[in-house]
Order: structure tokens, then C-alpha cells, then sequence
């Protein structure tokens, strides 16, 4: 997790075939952090899409949707030189010590 001055994050995770760099905005209050995804990283979005595709061009029908973790779910509290999940992080493809969703 790389966070930046101006309120701007970039969250990055990895194992093995399933790569994701997410960003967004972040804010600060009582010691907890909490996240916003750009909207390219929403589900919302990402069914738009899929959805003017597929009326575009009918090929499109079936065609899988990235799944991206929706940072604003998951709490997180602020530690002296880190930050750490409350709750599960919802990635929808790992599971890492208990603190991913696996959808």
C-alpha cells in the first residue's frame, strides 16, 4: 500500500496468476484510514462496460468481469508506522492468513 500526501493511494497485491494494482482517494479520521476505489475499480463500473460491449457486439456474452478489492468495505486502523485490515479485504481470489474474501 503506497499512500500518498495529497490523499491518493495505490494498493498493489499478488500471488501468482492474480496481479492487481488498485487506486484511489484516502482520508484520515480517528486513527483509522478509510478508502475510496477510482470508479474504474467499482463493480458498477465494470458491469457498464461488460454490459456496452456485449450491445456493441453479442460475442461479448459470458465474457468474464476483473474482480478488484473494493477497499471502502474494509476497515483499517493506523498503526505507529503502518496501517493494518480490521476486517477481511475483500479480493475475491486469495486468501492470505485469514484476512481475504474468497468469493
Amino acid at each position: 500500500m503506497e499512500l500518498r500526501e495529497n490523499g491518493i493511494f495505490k494498493y498493489k497485491y499478488g500471488l501468482s496468476a492474480c496481479q492487481v494494482e488498485v487506486t484511489g482517494i484516502y482520508s484520515v479520521e480517528n486513527k483509522k484510514i478509510k478508502f475510496k476505489n477510482d470508479i474504474e475499480f467499482t463493480d458498477k463500473y465494470l458491469k457498464s462496460e461488460r454490459d456496452s460491449l456485449i450491445k456493441s457486439d453479442s460475442t461479448f456474452i459470458g465474457i468474464g468481469m476483473p474482480i478488484y478489492p473494493d477497499l471502502i468495505l474494509t476497515e483499517w486502523k493506523i498503526k505507529k508506522n503502518s496501517i493494518k485490515p480490521i476486517s477481511e479485504i475483500d479480493c475475491g481470489c486469495i486468501i492470505e492468513k485469514e484476512k481475504h474474501k474468497k468469493r
